[in-house]
């Protein structure tokens, strides 16, 4: 079957209740592309976004009447692979676009890392050139982290704020094989990493 664009979830999940709004089908792949979040209440919420295994936001405040907007996302699941929402209040809702795809392993053309960065550089292996083609950097901590990521020269070196995201979309930068990517905790703990990387067949 071939590409299916497709929402692939619209829900409002109870409050505080970790749910899942979308699992991957047996023999599929998807990419999000976009993601649309509202909060309909006079009061502020909070919420998480979690996107196979990686922090997207942790603990965000999205302010009363507000709508949260993440464009060119482009992030890809595996089979089984799930979107979990987690929210203070039921006046969140969410809308998840992007579409599904056959997998099969040899033809797969993308890399996902979700890494805990620390005080030591950690190294990402790869046995071909590569495009970064995103970089989810979100602070789980109470306090200010700093998280550096270079492949080889800096992409970024930047202070996050308690509970915050740094989201690097849509980059497009390629990387040789002979070169290193690497991420490190510079201050404070609670930081996650998650590398979004496309295979390059020469």
């Amino acid at each position: 079957m071939a590409k299916q664009n497709k929402s692939l979830a619209l829900s409002n999940p109870a409050t505080n209740t970790s749910t899942t709004i979308y699992k991957v089908p047996t023999g599929k792949y998807a990419v999000a592309k976009s993601v649309v979040i509202n909060n309909s209440s006079n009061a502020d919420l909070t919420f998480r976004l979690i996107i196979g295994g990686a922090y997207v936001a942790y603990t965000h405040t999205l302010k009363s009447r507000d709508t949260l907007v993440i464009n060119d996302l482009d992030f890809p699941l595996l089979p089984g692979e799930e979107i979990v929402v987690l929210a203070s209040s039921s006046s969140l809702t969410i809308r998840v676009s992007g579409f599904e795809n056959d997998y099969v392993a040899s033809e797969y053309p993308y890399m996902k890392v979700n890494a805990l960065p620390v005080s030591n550089i950690g190294l990402i292996a790869k046995n071909s050139d590569v495009i970064i083609r995103s970089v989810i950097i979100c602070n789980t901590g109470a306090a200010v982290t700093n998280i550096y990521v270079g492949a080889p020269w800096t992409i970024t070196s930047k202070d996050i704020k308690p509970y915050d995201s740094l989201l690097l979309l849509n980059l497009q930068y390629y990387v040789p094989e002979s070169h290193n990517i690497g991420y490190q905790q510079t201050l404070g703990t609670g930081g996650t990493v998650t590398f979004i990387l496309e295979k390059v067949v020469q």
